[in-house]
């Protein structure tokens, strides 16, 4: 996030806050702008009691990072002034930190790289940002540290994501959505974990994320494991589905109520080798579930999918879906039933895709609104569902 110095001023010069946002929101994000520089040390002269901007230091982690590189690449990946770059490659090549050279492939471009001395200084930077790093969380217990590193994520994904307002990037290969439950009556053993990969290939700002230095600002490749509920999952899912539905849909408690109805069902009465729940996770933190359940002995059905929006273009949804067909298939059922509403336009997406048709459409008023109920079905004895 970037530096905000807190100014007050509002001349001319600088641009109206945005009308949509609340100011509430900006002064929080501006105060922890400023909390944060201070903690990290960012407003310092030198980073980590050296002579380098913390610019400088970025520089040194990319060359030492990923290699030699091209001068344009290396201004486009850290979106600086051509100028400014100039000059400090001016300055590290005075020191003999780097080297430069032509490149092999257009002569017209420049290639820099780290000479022995500019790894040495990269190693002892590197190393005094482990122990500032180490000390800077060495008072709080693993489970605080575990919650920060969660609370970062967070932040990183919603701000660093490609997908701000919830649409998936192109060429993903699945849309996620926070998805349908299935109000109405109730209704294989547990198998390995299923891991599901955004499909976005591994580019060297994603390796930074890995390294472990604090100058590695990108994430890495998104891996999403599915797994069993354990203690709390399903209070979870309870939670979350009456939180994310109320924000986004402004469904009422109705709707968390229902939820909280098919989990006890679930929790009281499931038949482990016929009915089945999902957790995913992400970077250790639950961020999707689903449930599938017997609706009679040749129907299953799809329940209280669930899919985080700050984990929304990494193919959970699918996932989760997918999992379900191959459960109830497993388990011997001969069809696969949901209920979900017009308004899960982004779920039923999900569910087009994955072979499902609609057989039953009713205007309903449920959850303070006025809706079309959908019931969708889809045979377990045709083609596999799309990956």
């Amino acid at each position: 996030m970037a530096s905000d110095t807190g100014s007050s001023y509002t001349g001319a010069c600088h641009p109206a806050a945005d009308p949509d946002v609340a100011a509430a929101h900006i002064a929080a994000v501006r105060a922890f702008n400023r909390s944060y520089t201070r903690v990290v040390g960012a407003l310092r002269h030198g980073v980590l009691g050296t002579d380098f901007s913390l610019t400088e230091a970025r520089i040194l982690f990319e060359l030492a990072t990923f290699g030699a590189a091209e001068v344009v690449d290396l201004r486009r990946v850290l979106d600086l002034d051509a100028g400014y770059l100039s000059r400090i490659l001016t300055r590290f090549q005075a020191k003999d930190l780097i080297a430069r050279k032509r490149s092999d492939v257009d002569a017209r471009r420049q290639v820099v790289e780290l000479t022995d001395t500019g790894r040495a200084v990269f190693t002892e930077l590197d190393k005094r940002s482990q122990q500032d790093i180490g000390e800077l969380l060495h008072p709080h217990s693993p489970a605080v540290r575990d919650r920060l590193v969660e609370a970062m994520a967070v932040i990183e994904a919603i701000l660093d994501g490609e997908n701000p307002g919830g649409t998936p990037p192109s060429g993903r290969a699945d849309t996620v959505a926070a998805g349908s439950s299935t109000p109405g009556d109730r209704n294989a053993a547990p198998g390995a974990p299923v891991t599901a990969r955004s499909g976005a290939p591994v580019t060297p700002s994603d390796a930074a994320a890995t390294s472990g230095s604090p100058f590695a600002t990108a994430r890495p490749e998104s891996a999403v494991t599915l797994r069993d509920p354990g203690p709390g999952d399903h209070g979870w899912v309870i939670q979350r589905n009456g939180a994310v539905y109320a924000r986004e849909f402004g469904w009422s408690r109705e709707y968390e109520a229902l939820v909280a109805r098919i989990v006890a069902d679930f929790l009281n009465c499931h038949e482990p080798h016929r009915e089945r729940a999902w957790i995913a996770e992400h970077r250790g933190a639950p961020v999707g579930a689903v449930y599938c359940m017997q609706e009679s002995p040749d129907t299953a059905r799809l329940r209280v999918l669930l899919v985080e929006p700050t984990a929304r273009g990494l193919g959970i949804g699918s996932t989760l879906v997918n999992a379900c067909i191959d459960f109830a298939t497993a388990a011997g059922y001969r069809e696969l039933a949901l209920w979900t509403t017009n308004a899960q336009t982004a779920a039923r997406r999900i569910y087009d895709r994955a072979g499902f048709h609609l057989v039953q459409e009713d205007p309903q008023f449920l959850f303070g609104h006025n809706l079309l109920g959908q019931r969708l079905c889809r045979p377990l004895t045709g083609p596999p569902a799309s990956r």
